[in-house]
């Protein structure tokens, strides 16, 4: 869990610097990239600490769907970027 909660923190710390020091914000895209690293080590010591008992697998359900997820951020943030450029601007 800590390793998915590093990656979170990668990426919302670029997207808070994007909304208020964009100058010094790097792009979104490497903040992904960071948080897919941590996501994967975080996954394999999930996957490391499954036993076969079922306590152990939902203990264990929380880190798996945060690490899951935040390995999919690259993606999704990507996805998001291409949504919000084909949006009308309105002002």
């Amino acid at each position: 869990m800590s390793m998915a909660s590093l990656g979170w923190a990668a990426i919302w710390i670029d997207v808070l610097l994007a909304r208020w020091a964009p100058s010094c914000a790097p792009a979104l895209p490497v903040a992904a990239w960071i948080a897919f690293g941590f996501a994967l080590i975080g996954f394999a010591a999930v996957l490391w600490g499954i036993r076969a008992r079922l306590a152990w697998l939902l203990m264990l359900l929380v880190p798996l769907v945060a690490n899951g997820a935040l390995l999919a951020a690259p993606w999704m943030l990507s996805e998001l970027r291409l949504v919000a450029a084909e949006r009308p601007a309105t002002g």
